[in-house]
């Protein structure tokens, strides 16, 4: 798992001119939100901008992952909006890990406070302990998200298969992986700055995922195997092979017996007409007798 998390951030380097045209339309439609927040503005376009920004930043934020994924894995068509299935799913998905990652944080926090901790160490602490929790879980379901752009959503059985590495293995990614963007998301002050790093640094997720699904494969359910295997004897060309098989077994067959009655019938032959000059002989010599 480590030489996956060494390879995500090569290729990270590597694409990074591609990551950062691709993230264009995204960072400036950030930036352009934290300015009208910053400027106080009573402009009623400007604020129904700033209000519908809420909404597109993470429509944008899911095309230009898919986007990438689509660029990334090799594909000829990077639309995002190719597969309008897919494109929901990825926004379901993830909602809901975002969900899964961020509820143990309340949970934590409110444990702490109750027993009489001060809100900011509370928080503090409900962080660190999600990071063996929330921040796991998000590092490993992440993986279906390449998977949904590729149209391989596999079943909870063959996911948890798949992902099916020990925790401490899945820890060492959401230390290396996940951890910086969590500090860099609290320790950068400036907005701006942190909307660039927070955003561009995301991609790193995006390239690890890649990496995990090009190194293992999703593990085929044995019923579906057995199925395939069915279809691919009761198909129309299995049986018409069987069909020829079985009818040049048969005409080799009849050739057989065609030559065996021919061979039959010649050596008849030539009995009786052994026989017959052994007839006349006899006949020939009978008179002198």
């Amino acid at each position: 798992m480590l030489k996956l998390v060494l390879d995500s951030y090569k290729m990270f380097l590597k694409n990074f001119p591609v990551i950062l045209l691709f993230a264009t339309p995204l960072l400036l439609l950030s930036g352009i939100s934290i300015w009208i927040e910053n400027s106080e503005t009573i402009n009623q376009g400007v604020l129904y901008f700033y209000y519908a920004s809420f909404v597109l930043i993470p429509l944008v934020s899911i095309a230009t992952d898919i986007s990438l994924y689509r660029r990334l894995f090799g594909y000829s068509i990077i639309n995002p909006l190719c597969s309008i299935k897919a494109f929901i799913l990825y926004l379901i998905t993830q909602l809901s890990l975002g969900l899964v990652a961020s509820a143990p944080i309340i949970l934590f926090r409110y444990i702490f406070v109750a027993f009489g901790m001060s809100n900011l160490w509370a928080f503090v602490l409900a962080l660190a302990t999600n990071m063996f929790m929330g921040i796991y879980l998000l590092a490993r379901f992440n993986i279906l998200f390449p998977l949904i752009v590729q149209n391989k959503v596999p079943s909870l059985k063959e996911f948890s298969q798949y992902t099916a590495r020990s925790y401490k293995e899945w820890m060492s990614v959401t230390f290396l992986i996940y951890m910086p963007y969590v500090v860099f998301n609290y320790a950068i002050l400036s907005p701006t700055i942190n909307m660039l790093v927070i955003n561009l640094f995301a991609f790193v997720f995006v390239c690890f995922n890649i990496k995990y699904v090009s190194t293992f494969r999703i593990p085929e359910d044995k019923s579906v195997a057995i199925k395939k295997i069915d279809t691919k004897v009761n198909s129309p060309i299995a049986n018409n092979l069987h069909t020829t098989k079985i009818e040049k077994v048969s005409s080799k067959e009849k050739k057989t017996v065609k030559t065996t009655t021919k061979k039959a019938s010649s050596s008849k032959a030539t009995s009786s007409k052994a026989t017959s000059s052994k007839t006349s002989t006899t006949k020939k010599v009978a008179p002198k007798a």
